[in-house]
């Protein structure tokens, strides 16, 4: 009986020990992961709204009042120059194949149309679903096509072969359920997002 309740005492206190320690990393690895994946916004940013690599001067806000969804207010503010709004630019998630898919979508300066997306977090299968992250295969698709972006007065549709209008979206071979799953999240949360914008602006 003694030998039990030692044990059970050191179990005990092991236990505190070890949760005390990863509360503390906890404590002090947090604000740095926040910082990351700041940083990895704003880069993404850059690369999704359209003359954003480009600009004199990049900025960004974000934009309060807006639930549910970190929004963006992206511009150029070169010195001395009046300042020009690039676009607009939110984080949404949604469920992929293998986990959890986290996108940042762009939306153009009236907030009417989708200009590009960036995979910012994903689970997918490696060499099939994780194929959204590829530049030439899959985001393009949701670059303005003929300088014309994709217009949100309809839902995007994703098909298997080559699209003929500017609503659908050809699937990446062997990743239907990914390629579905991201135009879902656009789908879902675009049109609320702009709704949103064109109401705080």
């Amino acid at each position: 009986m003694i030998n039990f309740i030692k044990q059970s005492a050191l179990v005990l206190i092991l236990a505190v020990v070890f949760g005390s320690g990863l509360a503390v990393i906890y404590a002090w690895t947090n604000p740095l992961y926040i910082i990351n994946q700041e940083e990895a916004t704003l880069e993404s940013i850059a690369k999704t709204i359209p003359g954003a690599d480009t600009a004199k001067n990049l900025q960004t806000s974000e934009v309060e009042g807006i639930e549910g969804y970190k929004v963006y207010r992206v511009f150029d503010s070169p010195d001395n120059a009046k300042e020009r709004l690039l676009g607009w630019a939110y984080v949404a998630k949604g469920k992929g194949f293998g986990g959890d898919i986290k996108l940042l979508i762009g939306l153009n300066a009236q907030a009417d149309a989708l200009v590009g997306i960036d995979v910012l977090e994903d689970v997918e299968t490696p060499g099939f679903g994780n194929y959204i992250n590829d530049e030439e295969r899959w985001k393009s698709k949701f670059r303005p096509r003929d300088g014309k972006a994709l217009s949100l007065e309809r839902n995007l549709v994703v098909i298997k072969t080559t699209p003929k209008k500017s609503y659908q979206i050809q699937a990446i071979t062997g990743a239907t359920i990914s390629s579905k799953a991201v135009v879902s999240i656009i789908n879902d949360t675009a049109g609320e997002v702009a709704a949103q914008i064109k109401q705080e602006d």
